[in-house]
């Protein structure tokens, strides 16, 4: 299935999964008082994070305004520039189960199906599959 979304910037494309109409014990829940708190990833943004991008752009207009005048300064920005190069693994998998708040996310309408866009950051937990 290929979607006219692509998240960026560390986000994911969340299709939300409908929460049980009732408790374990069999209460019935009200439409108003279970907000979607579960969904599955269905893409990954994989520009990394914008504050890093634009940390190490201003590292590198610090580097080019010190390297002449303080080396050793020089050298402690270039390992700053070192350790934010790489970005990072996401912590969860398109096809994961994964929970959020239900304060979270934009939610979007696409024809009938409904998606959410968060940041990956606000993902609290991915579910276990058996």
């Amino acid at each position: 299935m290929t979607l006219p979304l692509v998240p960026l910037s560390g986000r994911v494309l969340i299709r939300p999964l409908a929460n049980p109409a009732e408790t374990e014990s069999g209460l019935v829940l009200v439409e108003d008082r279970k907000p979607e708190t579960m969904g599955q990833v269905l893409a990954i943004g994989s520009d990394g994070d914008p504050r890093v991008a634009s940390l190490r752009s201003c590292l590198l207009a610090c580097r080019r305004a010190v390297c002449d005048y303080e080396p050793r300064m020089a050298d402690q920005i270039d390992t700053l520039l070192e350790a934010t190069a790489e970005t990072p693994e996401p912590d969860c998998r398109v096809g994961d189960v994964v929970l959020f708040s239900w304060q979270t996310g934009q939610e979007i309408q696409l024809g009938d199906e409904r998606y959410l866009i968060m940041p990956e950051a606000d993902l609290l937990a991915v579910v276990e599959q058996e």
